[in-house]
């Protein structure tokens, strides 16, 4: 603004100076009103004022001081130029050393350059080496693993070996096979002695985990000995003579390592062999001392379902076996038999089965009562040797052994369900536990071991039946028979087999003493029939013969007899009753005079018959015949 104040207008003399002077005087106002029109606010403006205090007197705004400011500006900017100088000469100094470092550093990286590029030549014919080292190293190891695998599978370890040929078997027998139990394979050669008791139960089935793996071996070789198909064979370029060679010598190899494990495999199962023989006689001995219950009493040691599944491969072994199991169980269940019927179990109780000898009905429901319990206990027993049922006491161990090798033991659909238990075992669904070759031989054993008492069981009924010769109790002896029979036969014994034949027999026996028993009675009365009362009411002996009639039917509703069956079962049976009857009725109604008399008497006779037939519904048809001559005598 004192710039501005001093400047006075020029005159008008003078027009290129006026005109100068103008130029400048609109510079100068552009200026001015440029810089009047800068915001205060502007934070440029602001640090710049500030700036201007440190050095400006503000108290002292003088003109000269004015005209002094800016002589002061540029004096303070030479002084911050100097020290900008002084700075920047030190980082000069410190740039020229890092230079220096730099070019030390360039020079050290040359020669590491140079020296890696020496090593890496090097280096090459080490890798080159390394590498082939490992592939032979790799080849190396993938054939020890093919050998190692190879060995695995075809060749038993000598721990295992020595199992199957040194080994005992047994640990519970304490007996010695000897010659009289001749082997298939080695005749003349005797059984190694039997182990004692303090064995484990681990080292009596390690005997089995090396058969099952040789087994296996065994199987898996012939398998890789089958020949190619034609096709196959005809189809592929022919072998070089290199191949060719190979392949013999393969085969060569293969033939040879069947060859030995053939050859241990028959040393193992003829070991195997004599100790089952040695089992089942010893078992046989002590049923014949002891009149013991093999299935019951623990008698059979651990290992013989595995044993006799491991001989199922070769059945001339296992039927040898299975005779010596038959000759235990024939003298266990005759001396158990005998034992029941003449002494009773322990200390009198049960009391002796002949004890009830004067009544037969009872004897004989003690008897067959008896044999149906041994029966389920045979059963029992016979399955177990084939199937491991769940209350097995090592049952996992023994499943883990069948399950591994089902080439050497079968499948465990074939015998060992862990869900089944010694309940479910003895129902008639024991049969689909089994294979049908297991089937086949436990139906073989049961019926030649219950056809053992079957003689005598006949024998005792047939001689009880001269004591009670009541037309009732024979009826009740003979559906006695039959219930045992449909009991025992379906669920335990095989179709057909000889005890059931031996029940029927016996049945028929019984029937037909009380048909002759029923005839005589018949007989004595048309020979003298009775004579009608006066009220031409039925005879009491009408009446006794139909209380009897009611209670043989009553008998027979109680039976297994399925019911579509009832009324042709029983027909015969009430035929050889009613028939007879009618005609007895017939023959006392002759001695009334009058032909209503007759019919009064026949009606009440035949209302009496049809008023008993008529309560059971397999009886309607002959209730149906007496109805239809009450009818004919209602006419007359």
């Amino acid at each position: 603004k004192g710039e501005m104040a001093s400047v006075t207008p020029m005159s008008p003399s003078g027009g290129g100076q006026q005109s100068a002077q103008t130029t400048l005087n609109l510079t100068l106002k552009k200026k001015l009103e440029k810089l009047l029109e800068t915001p205060l606010e502007m934070p440029e403006l602001q640090q710049s004022l500030r700036s201007l205090s440190d050095f400006y007197d503000v108290d002292n705004n003088s003109s000269a001081s004015q005209r002094q400011l800016r002589g002061s500006i540029e004096s303070r900017v030479l002084v911050n130029n100097d020290r900008l100088l002084s700075a920047f000469g030190t980082l000069t100094l410190q740039l020229n050393q890092i230079e220096a470092k730099i070019g030390a550093l360039r020079r050290l990286q040359t020669s590491m350059s140079q020296r890696l590029s020496d090593t890496k030549g090097t280096s090459l014919k080490l890798l080159a080496e390394s590498s082939t080292l490992q592939h032979y190293q790799t080849a190396s190891e993938n054939k020890r693993v093919i050998v190692q695998r190879f060995i695995e599978e075809f060749q038993l370890s000598p721990e295992e070996e020595q199992s199957l040929l040194e080994s005992p078997i047994v640990s519970s027998l304490g007996a010695t096979p000897t010659s009289s139990s001749p082997s298939l394979n080695s005749p003349s050669k005797r059984a190694e002695p039997v182990a004692d008791g303090a064995q484990s139960v681990e080292e009596e089935l390690s005997f089995f985990e090396a058969l099952g793996r040789l087994w296996r071996m065994y199987d898996h070789c012939r398998y890789l000995l089958q020949p190619t198909s034609s096709s196959s064979s005809s189809s592929s370029p022919a072998p070089s003579d290199a191949n060719a060679g190979s392949g013999m010598s393969a085969s060569r190899t293969s033939l040879e390592i069947l060859d030995q494990l053939s050859s241990l495999q028959n040393r193992a199962l003829d070991r195997l062999y004599r100790h089952l023989k040695v089992a089942f006689r010893s078992l046989n001995q002590k049923a014949q001392l002891e009149s013991i219950n093999l299935g019951a009493d623990g008698a059979l040691p651990l290992w013989l379902p595995l044993g006799l599944r491991a001989l199922s491969r070769r059945p001339l072994l296992l039927d040898s076996c299975m005779e010596e199991l038959e000759k235990a169980l024939v003298g266990s269940l005759q001396q158990r038999f005998l034992h029941a019927l003449q002494r009773g179990g322990p200390s009198g109780v049960p009391r002796p089965i002949d004890i009830h000898a004067h009544d037969p009905l009872r004897y004989a429901g003690d008897m067959l009562g008896w044999i149906h319990q041994a029966a389920a206990s045979e059963v029992e027993l016979l399955s177990s040797l084939f199937a491991i049922s769940s209350n097995h006491q090592h049952q996992q161990r023994l499943l883990s052994i069948v399950a591994k090798y089902p080439a050497a033991y079968g499948s465990l659909s074939s015998g060992a369900n862990p869900a089944r238990d010694a309940s479910d075992q003895i129902d008639k669904s024991w049969r689909t536990m089994l294979d049908n070759p297991f089937v086949e031989r436990i139906d073989k054993i049961l019926d030649r071991v219950f056809e053992s008492i079957s003689q005598s069981l006949r024998i005792r009924i047939e001689k009880s039946l001269d004591i009670d010769s009541s037309i009732v109790g024979r009826f009740r002896l003979s559906q006695l028979l039959d219930f045992y029979d449909r009991t025992i036969q379906p669920r335990f014994l095989p179709s057909g087999c000889s005890f059931s034949q031996g029940l029927q027999q016996i049945k028929a026996t019984v029937i037909q003493s009380m048909e002759v028993r029923l005839s005589n009675f018949h007989e004595g009365l048309r020979r003298s029939p009775p004579l009608p009362p006066p009220d031409l009411k039925p005879p009491h002996v009408l009446h006794e013969f139909v209380s009897q009639l009611m209670e043989i039917m009553g008998v027979f509703d109680g039976s297994l007899v399925p019911l579509n069956e009832r009324t042709s079962d029983f027909s015969k049976t009430l035929s050889l009753f009613v028939d007879p009857m009618v005609q007895v009725c017939s023959l006392s109604a002759t001695v009334l005079m009058g032909a209503a008399d007759m019919a009064v008497y026949l009606i009440n006779c035949l209302g009496l018959l049809h008023s008993a037939l008529s309560a059971y519904q397999f009886s309607a048809p002959k209730a149906d015949w007496i109805n239809e001559q009450i009818k004919g005598h209602l006419d007359t």
